[in-house]
């Protein structure tokens, strides 16, 4: 198994996880959150967020998703906009799969192709580290979402 193929595998596994961990949160657990940490909805919206600035840097896939990490719950009002948010993950994060698997291995040594915080230009100075950065990232998050499913007593879910 060669760089782009392990990326791409642990990718889509994280990607599952997250809608699996989401399918059976409803509008009120979504939007609980305690203290200073982020509501499932938030989290939500961050890695879609995310998902597509990797792919972006990656693979050069344009970005649809707004980003509304500002706001709390990620800009979710109303049960419909949460079951839009969890509908934009499914398709999206299937939309950078697919542009991941259309690059070839010797692309991930190419310099990312978005401009880089001058704090980054070493961390990220290529599309291998920038993607696996991302994978870690969703895994550190994914973390975040278990720790409020169970406070929200929804118990694990399946992938």
């Amino acid at each position: 198994m060669n760089d782009l193929e392990l990326l791409s595998h642990q990718t889509d596994h994280v990607y599952r996880w997250l809608t699996s961990a989401t399918a059976d949160v409803d509008f009120d657990a979504a939007c609980f959150a305690r203290g200073e940490r982020p509501s499932i909805a938030w989290l939500t919206g961050h890695l879609l967020v995310q998902a597509e600035a990797t792919a972006a840097a990656v693979c050069g896939l344009a970005q649809t998703a707004a980003d509304l990490c500002g706001e709390a719950h990620f800009g979710c009002k109303r049960p419909a906009e949460w079951h839009a948010l969890r509908a934009s993950w499914r398709a999206r994060s299937a939309c950078c799969l697919a542009a991941y698997e259309a690059l070839e291995p010797r692309d991930l040594d190419r310099a990312p192709l978005v401009e880089l915080l001058p704090a980054f230009e070493v961390t990220l100075a290529d599309r291998r580290r920038f993607w696996s950065g991302h994978v870690f990232h969703m895994g550190y998050h994914l973390g975040q979402l278990g720790s409020q499913r169970a406070e929200l007593g929804l118990g694990w879910w399946q992938a």
